[in-house]
């Protein structure tokens, strides 16, 4: 069996497929695409995962350190009403 061409099937599947997904503008300077695009290749992934994978990574890394820092806040103000009594 032979590729038939773009069907209408296949379109339709391809519109649902694409439904899934979001697809953000990022603005950045010729010389910071270059060096993403260069870490891209060198990690094997494509320029668009290689982009998300590394916001996710700092998103989650900068989640860790809110929660830590919340945790901090809340053991403090426990310590403090523990001393007043």
């Amino acid at each position: 069996m032979g590729y038939n061409g773009y069907t209408e099937k296949r379109k339709a599947s391809n519109e649902r497929y694409l439904k899934k997904f979001e697809k953000p503008t990022v603005r950045m300077t010729p010389e910071e695409k270059r060096i993403i695009e260069q870490g891209a290749r060198s990690s094997g992934k494509s320029f668009t995962r290689f982009m998300v994978d590394c916001a996710l990574e700092v998103a989650e890394r900068m989640g860790e350190e809110q929660k830590r820092t919340i945790e901090a806040i809340v053991v403090d103000e426990n310590m403090q009403k523990n001393a007043k009594k």
